[in-house]
């Protein structure tokens, strides 16, 4: 349980200034310009091919 607290706590501060609207390819470039961890690299990967709105369409598919 506390893995996954911490995984959605690196994954929140990764998003600090992300820029919506964003589709998964921005995302997953957005991320990884952030070096992020492979296993966060994952989770994005894991969403669905569509554009976000905002970061609580965004958190929601993440099931944040």
């Amino acid at each position: 349980m506390e893995t996954n607290t911490k995984q959605t706590m690196d994954i929140q501060s990764m998003l600090k200034g992300i820029k919506f609207p964003i589709n998964k390819q921005g995302l997953m470039q957005f991320i990884k310009d952030k070096k992020a961890p492979s296993e966060a690299m994952t989770m994005i990967n894991g969403l669905p091919n569509r554009e976000f709105t905002s970061i609580d369409d965004l958190t929601g598919e993440l099931d944040m």
